[in-house]
């Protein structure tokens, strides 16, 4: 994509040593699709950083906008785990708000009160996330497709928020698995999408009604919390379907806001598949970000 013209001239002209990897700009997209939040993109980024010998694996996004994060040990990094040490970064020289997307892990706004600033959640998007960035003047802003907006540019980049993570390895000296671990890993789950064509609005503010008397926020569909651990169900803007999605700091406690969400969920459409296959118990019932 567009960074490849000029991503790596500015690497090392900072005097770091890089590895190339499909950086002939090509329309076609011959490798593989250039959306940088797909694991399955990743694939050959993860190979080739374990194999250079690489502190970290960058990949950009056809225009340069999102950036996705791979470890020296060929693992990718969530991209509210990349915020969050972003965060910590950036909040050991200066307080402030930042903002996040309303599907990020708790460990973003842990991280961010832990280290004196101030937590702004926003609805999930790269328009209202960065809406939220600059109504707030942030420092810095995330969302869960890689755009991270920076106040010192004043919107999002993909190669600005890789070479401040390339600064934030440099002046640490710890590798970036070790980072990564520093933070909590809690109990996620993918979204889990219910196909529904009716009127989204309606069905938001039927579920919202009938969890009246718990604690929930309607800024992006609807958010259950019950303290360590959270479920929502979100209708998609470009899709006849609803997404839900939830986290817990144990796996029973996720279980028991999914299951809490889902119980109130009509019948028909979605509620009855939902509650029949509960993907979020069993074996795989989550994953960590």
């Amino acid at each position: 994509g567009a960074s490849s013209l000029v991503a790596p001239g500015v690497f090392r002209s900072l005097g770091y040593r890089l590895t190339e990897l499909y950086c002939a700009p090509d329309g076609r997209f011959p490798h593989r699709s250039p959306n940088p939040a797909l694991p399955e993109n990743l694939a050959g980024l993860c190979r080739r950083a374990v194999a250079a010998g690489a502190a970290l694996g960058v990949a950009y996004d056809g225009d340069g906008d999102r950036v996705a994060i791979v470890d020296e040990t060929g693992r990718p990094l969530a991209s509210d785990r990349v915020l969050a040490l972003l965060a910590r970064h950036l909040l050991a020289r200066q307080k402030g708000v930042v903002v996040y997307d309303s599907k990020c892990s708790l460990v973003v706004p842990e991280e961010v009160a832990a280290r004196g600033g101030t937590p702004v959640m926003a609805r999930s998007g790269h328009g209202f996330v960065g809406r939220e960035f600059r109504d707030r003047g942030a420092l810095v802003a995330g969302e869960l497709s890689g755009h991270f907006f920076w106040r010192d540019l004043g919107f999002d980049d993909g190669l600005f928020s890789s070479l401040v993570l390339a600064e934030l390895l440099w002046e640490s000296g710890v590798p970036l698995s070790q980072l990564d671990r520093s933070l909590p890993r809690y109990l996620i789950t993918p979204d889990i999408r219910i196909p529904f064509a009716g009127d989204a609005d309606a069905l938001m503010e039927e579920v919202a009604a009938r969890l009246a008397g718990y604690p929930v926020s309607r800024l992006d569909g609807v958010r259950l919390d019950t303290g360590g651990a959270w479920a929502m169900i979100r209708p998609s803007i470009t899709e006849p379907l609803v997404t839900v999605r939830g986290e817990g700091k144990t796996a029973e406690r996720l279980a028991a806001v999914l299951d809490l969400l889902v119980s109130v969920l009509p019948e028909d459409p979605g509620g009855r598949a939902a509650r029949a296959t509960a993907p979020w118990r069993g074996g795989e019932s989550g994953a960590g970000t």
